[in-house]
């Protein structure tokens, strides 16, 4: 059940669903968002009500992940909640690049139906002002993890889904190429961004990680390591950023 950092939690359809203890950083951070607008009792309470909030919008984007991987008959191993976010970690993924576009759009798309759910549910008769508030929060945080996600750039799932619409009429390679000369320009747009104008240090860590990312799935196509038609075992850790760490591969290389 536990692990150097994690630990599980619950089960979902089957799938272990772990904690990291990181998490704790992100209650902290909130916390202390809260503090100087209310007594620290109240900043407390807040804190780690939205904790909560960003948790389960984290947990419902994995899970859309997870069941659309699980529709098309493929392996899923856990799914870990954590500082950077959340990851599905899963393998033996469908040949076909639409159904895999799919399962990356999947945890978008469950996003986007907790922000239109949420809302509805917290505003309820009966229910209790604490869950209205983070139901609210939790409709916040989706629709930015989702929006932000479905930006078409490797590794977020907008631009994992792009590269496989591409490459079912195009081809790997290409799509492959396509994506991350794509990536590169949002990284270079993102990073100035946030150098000159939000003067945010995160979104430049953003952009720095979409560049690296893209570069490395360039590379794996130059090398020819980026088709699925010949991969073995191959598990793949879908993480959008700023949620998560790059996708992860075992993969079978050309003999």
């Amino acid at each position: 059940m536990f692990s150097s950092t994690n630990f599980q939690v619950c089960k979902v359809f089957g799938v272990p669903v772990k904690a990291d203890i990181s998490l704790i950083l992100i209650a902290g951070m909130l916390v202390h968002s809260y503090v100087g607008s209310a007594s620290f009792g109240a900043a407390l309470v807040a804190g780690l009500l939205a904790t909560a909030s960003l948790l389960l919008a984290l947990f419902v984007h994995e899970v859309g992940h997870a069941l659309a991987a699980l529709h098309f008959s493929s392996r899923v191993y856990e799914i870990t909640l954590m500082f950077f976010g959340g990851y599905a970690k899963m393998s033996d993924l469908p040949s076909d690049p639409l159904k895999r576009a799919a399962i990356s759009l999947a945890g978008p798309a469950a996003g986007l139906l907790l922000w239109f759910l949420a809302p509805i549910a917290a505003g309820l008769p009966a229910m209790p002002r604490f869950l209205a508030f983070m139901l609210g929060a939790a409709a916040h945080f989706s629709i930015a993890l989702s929006v932000f996600n479905l930006i078409p750039a490797l590794p977020l799932d907008g631009g994992l889904a792009l590269r496989d619409i591409v490459a079912n009429f195009k081809g790997r390679a290409f799509a492959t190429f396509l994506s991350a000369r794509l990536s590169f320009g949002i990284a270079v747009a993102m990073g100035l961004y946030g150098l000159l104008f939000a003067r945010s240090i995160f979104l430049v860590f953003i952009a720095f990680f979409v560049w690296s990312a893209a570069k490395t799935e360039l590379a794996r196509s130059a090398a020819g390591e980026d088709d699925p038609d010949i991969l073995d075992d191959d598990i793949v850790v879908i993480s959008p950023p700023p949620y998560g760490k790059e996708k992860e591969y075992t993969r079978k290389r050309r003999g």
